[in-house]
């Protein structure tokens, strides 16, 4: 997949913006300053591990990581839209990812607009992939949106959803 990305976007963007790890559990954080996203592991105390994605690679296979807000999707590449975060992705499975983390409001009102959002940044991230024609045929693909536990009780259907 890497190739390919590399063929339709350009090996210098990629490169950019691409990290790996074969790691069998490592975190995806946001850098606040930069809105940057990247690989880290639990020895690294520059990122709060309740707000970011923890990866479990059972298999330590090779898992791709591409920060896309703030790098791979910005106005340097003509792109001005809605976007997701990063993208993790394998030999098998490649997952469109938007943090929200960062929410700091527990009422249910500001918590649905939130997932709103973020269901918005997936889906403008994938219609953008798709729309360079990407072949996924080899891959699942797959998104998510990841909340601050404490934030959000789970046990409501609006969440939920």
């Amino acid at each position: 997949m890497v190739n390919k990305l590399k063929d339709v976007f350009g090996k210098q963007r990629v490169e950019n913006c691409l990290s790996q790890s074969g790691k069998s559990n490592f975190y995806i954080a946001e850098n606040d300053s930069t809105s940057q996203s990247y690989i880290a592991d639990e020895t690294d105390e520059q990122f709060d591990i309740d707000r970011c994605l923890k990866v479990y690679n059972v298999e330590e296979k090779e898992i791709h990581h591409i920060s896309v807000d703030a790098c791979f999707l910005t106005q340097e590449y003509g792109y001005d839209g809605e976007k997701c975060d990063f993208v993790i992705f394998s030999e098998d499975k490649f997952c469109f990812t938007e943090l929200k983390t960062n929410a700091e409001s527990t009422k249910s009102k500001s918590i649905r607009r939130n997932i709103k959002k973020a269901m918005s940044q997936l889906g403008a991230t994938i219609n953008y992939f798709d729309d360079q024609e990407i072949d996924f045929s080899e891959h699942t693909l797959e998104a998510y949106i990841v909340l601050k536990k404490p934030l959000y009780p789970t046990d409501q259907a609006s969440i939920k959803e």
